[in-house]
């Protein structure tokens, strides 16, 4: 009897751990009007438009990378992007769903640095068809490691990190209602957000893991 019962809760706590983890999308508005705000002024604000080319940084940025700029598409995307500047090295990720099919794009450069001065280089370029297991993996991370409403950046810095950027478009079907969230780490930790970045990196044949934190032991 006793070993039943022992068995029976063996079975129900692995249920359990084998359930969908939800983000339960409670939040502080404060954080969601700090977001508000930084976002804007990353996307629209006129003090971020280059005197020179009379681009917005933003963009000018991406057009670096023949990216196109996420808060302006018509299909649900999202993006990560590594760039560790001592190493001149960048790499961004990109997944696209459009109508039932499921793309990512995948590039890495040789960059231009505070300490280098020469032109972006890309280095490889990747385009493919992923499945559809595979985009709802990136999908489900997303949405239970609750990324639309995590704050746009921390206090934390380093002189000499690596700059994690993730974003997402998705017609504002998620807990903030927004189309469009961006965040921005220097050298995460383990976190949610890792978490959802290390999707990404799992879908390329490239171990960045490797680069990224060479120490570590997987």
């Amino acid at each position: 009897m006793t070993k039943t019962i022992i068995l029976l809760a063996v079975l129900f706590l692995t249920i359990l751990s084998c359930q969908k983890k939800e983000c339960t999308c409670e939040f502080d508005s404060k954080v969601v009007i700090k977001n508000d705000s930084l976002i804007n002024l990353y996307i629209n604000d006129s003090v971020f438009i280059n005197p020179v080319t009379k681009i917005h940084r933003n963009k000018h940025y991406w057009n670096r990378f023949n990216e196109p700029i996420l808060n302006d598409q018509e299909n649900e995307s999202y993006r990560f992007s590594i760039v560790v500047l001592l190493a001149d090295y960048f790499k961004v990720f990109r997944v696209e769903k459009k109508n039932n099919n499921y793309q990512l794009y995948a590039k890495e450069y040789a960059v231009a640095t505070t300490t280098v001065r020469r032109e972006d280089s890309l280095v490889r370029n990747i385009s493919k068809e992923i499945s559809k297991e595979e985009w709802k993996s990136i999908k489900n991370t997303i949405e239970e490691n609750c990324f639309w409403t995590m704050e746009v950046s921390e206090k934390k810095q380093y002189l000499d990190g690596a700059g994690w950027k993730l974003e997402g478009f998705k017609n504002g079907n998620n807990c903030t209602e927004s189309d469009y969230h961006i965040v921005y780490r220097t050298s995460p930790d383990s976190s949610s957000f890792k978490s959802i970045c290390e999707k990404f990196i799992a879908l390329d044949t490239l171990d960045v893991k490797n680069f990224l934190y060479p120490e570590e032991d997987f």
